[in-house]
């Protein structure tokens, strides 16, 4: 979720620990929730491990940053 001085998403890319991209999306709205990760890759659940995330966020200022990071899944 996005505070209120975020103003678009610019990207969110997920990838496995190969590399793969298992996710990406471009320009939508923050806090829009359906829009985000489930959890599949290949409209199926993505294996337990941890996935690599990269996210540029524009700000209401015109500022951009790209923040990375990761999430582990665990079933």
């Amino acid at each position: 979720y996005g505070g209120k001085g975020v103003a678009e998403i610019t990207y969110l890319q997920l990838f496995n620990r190969w590399g793969a991209m298992v996710f990406e999306i471009e320009n939508f709205d923050p806090n829009d929730e359906p829009l985000g990760w489930n959890g599949n890759y290949n409209n199926k659940p993505a294996s337990v491990g941890v996935y690599i995330y990269q996210v540029k966020v524009r700000f209401i200022d015109g500022e951009e940053i790209l923040y990375r990071g990761d999430v582990t899944i665990i079933r």
